[in-house]
């Protein structure tokens, strides 16, 4: 029996991964704002990529001629890559999982962010190495998803921040990243402090590209910093480590997503505070889409399961319409 649900799970996640290969690869829901930037990578040898990428932008100007079938092929192992990752950490829930995921964080990661997508999925691959803190493992797979996009750089710091021993810094961190936020606003954005400093430690050539920089950065709004999905999400973490985690109560999925959550809380939070829009969805988004594997992990301790399931539903609806609004679906 058991090797038919296994037969049966990887049957399924391998057709639901070639299906959503299939939408990305022909823009099922039309084109993504990132898609002819995409093709003009693959077709232009004088655009400059990440180098992993470099040599399938040789092969399919020299050899294939058809964008289509690297995005079918790197989505495909992308998404099948996470699913079966899922699977492995709790194979009851990965249908849920994988339901989740396709309505929400598909259409940002693969639809429109293949790239980092297929970063993220290496990394998923390879998650266990930071959380068993093996350092020379875990660079490597630092190095060869930073060759894939330049902002898993900040796997780095995940590293460390994965290193905390006293649980409950996971949760104090992103409150008060969300904290330094409010009180910056009302005063200055992180390039100002930059300026001030190094005007005052007269490093001139460092100041030049900050101020080139700090033209990007605005004030921080209000409505990035009060963002209802953030909010939801800072308060999901405070509640299961209240109920769970401080408990002792918890999985390996759950502790390595609840750590995942947090560092994606602090990083929006904290990259809030330069006032340049792009970056705290770019790298939170690195890891929000363990957010699914933290409710779906939450999930099987609650003990009302059809009131955990209207829960849990309610959310992925909330976050799908954000994701669908944010890539411009809808």
């Amino acid at each position: 029996m058991k090797k038919a649900y296994k037969e049966f799970y990887f049957i399924t996640i391998f057709l639901f991964s070639l299906l959503l290969a299939y939408i990305v690869a022909f823009q099922c829901f039309g084109v993504s704002k990132d898609f002819h930037g995409y093709e003009n990578y693959f077709t232009n040898q004088y655009v400059t990529m990440e180098p992993f990428w470099r040599p399938l932008q040789w092969l399919n100007i020299h050899v294939v001629h058809n964008v289509t079938v690297f995005f079918f092929l790197i989505t495909f192992i992308s998404i099948f890559i996470k699913f079966y990752a899922v699977y492995l950490l709790e194979e009851k829930y990965v249908i849920f999982f994988m339901i989740g995921y396709a309505i929400s964080c598909f259409f940002l990661h693969e639809y429109t962010q293949f790239r980092i997508s297929f970063a993220v999925a290496i990394f998923v691959l390879e998650h266990e190495w930071f959380m068993k803190k093996d350092f020379r493992k875990s660079l490597i797979v630092i190095i060869i998803c930073t060759m894939i996009h330049y902002s898993c750089i900040l796997l780095l710091v995940y590293y460390f921040y994965c290193k905390i021993s006293r649980k409950q810094l996971y949760i104090i961190i992103p409150v008060l990243s969300f904290l330094l936020v409010i009180i910056l606003r009302r005063y200055c954005t992180t390039f100002d402090i930059i300026k001030k400093l190094l005007d005052f430690i007269k490093l001139n050539k460092i100041k030049e590209i900050v101020l080139k920089k700090s033209f990007e950065s605005k004030a921080i709004s209000y409505k990035a910093l009060f963002s209802l999905r953030y909010l939801v999400f800072l308060m999901i973490i405070i509640f299961v480590y209240i109920k769970l985690i401080d408990k002792g109560v918890y999985t390996k999925g759950l502790l390595f997503s609840f750590k995942a959550v947090s560092f994606s809380l602090t990083c929006y939070y904290l990259f809030s505070t330069t006032g340049i829009s792009t970056l705290p969805l770019r790298f939170s988004e690195l890891f929000l889409p363990f957010y699914i594997c933290f409710l779906v992990e939450t999930f099987r301790f609650i003990k009302e399961k059809s009131l955990g399931f209207i829960i849990l539903s309610f959310l992925l609806l909330l976050f799908s319409r954000t994701y669908l609004i944010m890539t411009g679906i809808i």
